[in-house]
């Protein structure tokens, strides 16, 4: 399944000038938790998130190490920045992960979790298309069997799987259906 087939198409946006609070009354109205920040051109600049919001609130708090820690630790010193920011542009992590379209979910997903990021804005070429969030994908495991494969337009056929209708009587199970791959089988 490609990226194409689960993102959102109407994506919202804020620009590298609008200001954290306005930002925060825009995650809340949507129901959402990241927003792609755009240039004037409309090319994505950086994604800023509930997170990069929260680090503003709870302002600066000394660490572990005492006060000069942030000398050891260059941790530290972003937290420091995040939570000195009143903007979008300065809160934003920034290059921002993105996808393609015609990425599978798979590959998406990989990117999510080996960048530790909950959205990929989606691009075609340069230009927004779309964003893909975790609960997306989440969506796509809670689909029941027979809409994933009414939508798989790989798939010529419209036969049973392997092992899902199955019959029982006189103390005995039977599975029945068709391998849908070579080297499927039942088990």
């Amino acid at each position: 399944m490609k990226v194409r087939a689960l993102m959102t198409r109407d994506v919202v946006t804020v620009t590298p000038q609008m200001p954290l609070k306005e930002v925060a009354r825009l995650l809340s109205r949507h129901g959402i938790s990241g927003v792609p920040v755009c240039d004037r051109e409309g090319s994505v600049v950086g994604v800023v998130t509930e997170a990069d919001i929260l680090v503003k609130e709870i302002g600066l708090r000394p660490g572990r190490g005492g006060a000069l820690a942030w000398l050891v630790d260059g941790s530290d010193v972003t937290k420091m920045r995040k939570a000195l920011v009143r903007t979008a542009g300065e809160a934003m992590s920034s290059p921002a992960i993105t996808t393609s379209p015609w990425r599978t979910v798979t590959e998406a997903a990989r990117l999510m979790v080996d960048h530790r990021v909950n959205r990929l804005p989606v691009l075609d070429r340069t230009r927004l298309v779309g964003i893909l969030s975790r609960a997306d994908l989440v969506r796509v495991f809670k689909r029941c069997d027979e809409d994933i494969r009414a939508r798989d337009p790989r798939r010529g056929d419209r036969r049973e799987p392997l092992g899902v209708a199955k019959r029982r009587g006189r103390g005995r199970a039977e599975r029945r259906g068709h391998a849908s791959r070579p080297g499927d089988r039942a088990q």
